[in-house]
């Protein structure tokens, strides 16, 4: 495989050895995706976040695109289909996005499971979808091809949608690992254990560019990508009950900092909005938040008193030169 050119390499290396000391910022990440993006080729996480760098308007395409268009399709079939017990009629047109269902829940499907009780792996199912429906793509309806069922093939459409799944489209430790990867491939020299060191900064940085991004789904609904925790509060003293009478003193912790999709799913008419992580990590908010991002606040309830602790995160975010999260706004 060819290295960079010289000419891409005597920018790059100066980049890889300022986050190797610590003495870099967010603008120095972003120059080192743009100038690595061209040799991303499979490494689909990479590519991901190189092309977040290069687009910054609103996106359509990408794994995480696809993570939340599928989450979205989900739930507007929880809200048409599930929710109603209305039944799919498969040998009438139905909406395109059942369609897409399809595809992104076979996915995630029990991989085992579906070929126990099918005879047919994930891959041979998405195949079978493929060839058996035609997708008509103006008039935004789906409809099986004629002659193209079987009592198989439509108990295991039913079974990967019986369950409606989603999880997040990567953990950014996924990121480091393809970066290193990018690096050996194309013979730019590093310092394993030095670049290792600063992953905590650089995902920092990555967070702020993720977050405030916009996507557009093929049906015309708009995304955000937010940065949360887990939990935006965790409760610090005392008990609290849920709307459905439990009485808890969970959560106790915030969890670990994620970009969140909020998704506006369309469904008759009616705008609903959802939320779920799409892109995870494993840092601690009190370890990376600016102090001013936090709030405790007490009050008295029918347990006693009840202290809990809140975490005040914005859309579009910025890291201090000392690498703790703030509003971009305050920077």
């Amino acid at each position: 495989m060819a290295g960079i050119p010289l000419k891409d390499l005597v920018k790059i290396r100066p980049l890889v050895q300022r986050i190797e000391s610590g003495r870099f910022d967010a603008n120095d990440v972003d120059l080192l995706l743009i100038k690595l993006r061209p040799y991303a080729e499979n490494r689909t996480v990479f590519r991901e976040i190189s092309d977040f760098v290069a687009h910054t308007n609103a996106r359509n395409k990408g794994v995480t695109c696809d993570s939340m268009t599928g989450f979205a399709d989900a739930m507007r079939f929880f809200v048409e289909y599930v929710g109603p017990k209305r039944t799919l009629d498969l040998s009438a047109p139905f909406p395109s996005y059942v369609y897409r269902l399809f595809r992104s829940q076979t996915v995630l499907a029990n991989a085992p499971e579906l070929t126990r009780r099918f005879r047919q792996s994930p891959q041979t199912l998405l195949r079978k979808i493929e060839s058996n429906f035609k997708v008509e793509r103006a008039a935004r309806l789906c409809h099986l091809r004629p002659g193209k069922h079987g009592a198989e093939f439509i108990a295991a459409l039913k079974y990967v949608t019986g369950f409606i799944h989603s999880k997040p489209a990567f953990d950014l430790t996924d990121f480091h690992t393809q970066l290193r990867d990018v690096l050996r491939a194309r013979d730019v020299q590093f310092n394993e254990s030095a670049l290792a060191a600063q992953s905590d900064r650089v995902s920092l940085a990555l967070l702020c560019l993720l977050s405030g991004t916009e996507f557009t789904f093929p049906d015309g609904e708009i995304a955000r990508c937010t940065l949360a925790t887990e939990s935006h509060y965790r409760i610090l003293e005392g008990k609290r009950r849920t709307p459905i009478g439990v009485v808890t003193s969970d959560p106790s912790a915030l969890g670990h900092l994620q970009i969140w999709g909020n998704v506006n799913v369309v469904s008759d008419g009616k705008q609903l909005t959802v939320a779920y992580p799409v892109i995870t990590t494993n840092l601690d908010p009190h370890e990376h938040c600016a102090e001013s991002l936090f709030q405790t606040l007490s009050e008295e309830n029918e347990f006693g008193t009840f202290r809990a602790e809140f975490i005040n995160l914005e859309p579009h975010m910025a890291m201090t030169s000392s690498f703790q999260l703030i509003p971009a706004a305050v920077k």
